[in-house]
């Protein structure tokens, strides 16, 4: 694992996560109506919408056609085996933050736990294979989140827009 891929996870654990949070907060929203959000349900109502797990997953497209020009590169040949050696540990990391952050509404505690997972697990991996043009999308997700903040949702399409940060 490269360094820069381990300070990544290293300022992830160390992190507070949600601790700059100010409800209730406004977007002001460039390509959507403005946002008032109320409560951290509001946000993670946002985070678990539709819309932005497919645009979460729109994403990583150019990773797969990253993948896909080259089929003996690195990060084809050992994306899969480094996503299987570090899920685990950004599970672990993941059920900590969500729990002792006691942010999560119960009813949204599962989706939103798969969705961080695969922010982080795309950004440590976006990381690691740095070398390759992939998105920056997740590792500025998690940079929000290192900083206190959460990116609750999207305001624009995948060429052009903003997370929605409370």
């Amino acid at each position: 694992m490269k360094d820069e891929t381990q300070r990544l996870i290293d300022q992830l654990q160390h992190a507070s996560w949600f601790a700059k949070v100010q409800l209730p907060a406004v977007h002001e929203g460039e390509f959507i109506d403005d946002l008032r959000i109320e409560t951290y349900r509001d946000a993670f109502e946002l985070f678990n919408e539709q819309e932005f797990e497919e645009l979460c997953a729109g994403m990583r497209r150019p990773i797969t056609d990253q993948k896909n020009k080259d089929l003996t590169s690195r990060l084809t040949v050992d994306w899969n085996d480094f996503v299987t050696s570090i899920r685990p540990g950004i599970e672990a990391l993941v059920e900590n933050k969500l729990t002792r952050a006691d942010a999560v509404p119960a009813e949204f505690l599962k989706p939103t736990r798969d969705g961080f997972n695969w922010q982080i697990v795309h950004a440590v991996c976006c990381v690691e294979f740095n070398e390759f043009s992939l998105p920056t999308f997740y590792k500025d997700w998690c940079d929000i989140l290192i900083d206190g903040h959460f990116a609750c949702y999207w305001d624009g399409d995948i060429e052009e827009g903003q997370f929605v940060v409370i």
